[in-house]
């Protein structure tokens, strides 16, 4: 929740924001309705490195035609310079949207962001830098071939000097068609 007092920023209360969001949108794509959970911003089981799922489950409101979900991790800082016990990193894999109506069919394509061309069918937006990275390194992949790792300890937002990095964004998203009043659970 605090930065170690040697990141590049001291010891300053942790700004990153870290969610999966749904948002139910109607046929012109407008913003009917949003739902989201926050993941926690710091995790004391990192050794061995521990997967947790996350999900977050919604109702589609009337006129609903399409359903986007994301995830993000804004506002992403190196919480220190050197041995660091961790919090600068973290992976995302396995993604999922089901649908009550059809629990188990997968409504995203390359869910498990493993086609060749990673990150292919999803949106990636960074901000001024390079710290999103489809690894198939064994740290970065839960099970498939590829993994979603975001280095905050190696983001450098290009708008502030090299001596104060600045916070690094990384948000993917995909839109998928949607049904009003079946609810939806989008996991990672």
């Amino acid at each position: 929740d605090t930065l170690f007092p040697d990141a590049p920023s001291g010891p300053v209360p942790s700004p990153t924001q870290t969610k999966l969001e749904i948002d139910f949108l109607n046929s012109s794509n407008v913003l009917l309705n949003s739902t989201s959970v926050d993941l926690p911003k710091h995790r004391t089981d990192t050794t061995p490195a521990t997967w947790v799922t996350t999900s977050v489950s919604a109702l589609a409101p009337a006129q609903t035609f399409n359903i986007r979900v994301t995830m993000s991790a804004t506002k992403m800082l190196a919480s220190c310079t050197s041995a660091c016990p961790g919090g600068q990193d973290v992976y995302f894999d396995n993604f999922k949207l089901r649908s009550s109506t059809a629990s188990a069919t997968e409504l995203l394509s390359n869910a498990n962001i493993d086609t060749v061309g990673a990150p292919a069918d999803w949106t990636l937006t960074t901000v001024g830098n390079d710290a999103v990275q489809f690894s198939s390194a064994d740290f970065a992949v839960h099970s498939g071939n590829v993994g979603m790792w975001l280095r905050a300890f190696q983001g450098q937002n290009t708008n502030n000097p090299p001596d104060n990095p600045g916070p690094i964004d990384a948000v993917i998203s995909q839109v998928v068609p949607a049904s009003a009043g079946a609810s939806y659970t989008f996991s990672a």
